[in-house]
């Protein structure tokens, strides 16, 4: 999978209260945001169309994949 790298402007105290946060439940930042996206993507296509739906469930599959791992 690529990658990519997003560099945006937060304010500063929202910054500070979200990294208490995320070191409280012991995850990065990262990894907070990727969910909080993926999370967002599928709501926005549960939505749409039909016809636009399919990256939703490609993503569902590749959740459902990662967590197999993971219980491995």
């Amino acid at each position: 999978m690529t990658e990519s790298t997003f560099t945006f402007s937060v304010d500063e105290e929202l910054k500070a209260a979200f990294t208490k946060l995320a070191k409280a439940k012991d995850r990065t930042i990262a990894q907070i945001l990727r969910e909080t996206m993926r999370d967002y993507v599928v709501e926005e296509a549960l939505s749409t169309p039909e016809y636009i739906k399919w990256p939703t469930r490609k993503l569902e599959k590749s959740r459902a994949s990662i967590a197999a791992r993971g219980a491995a």
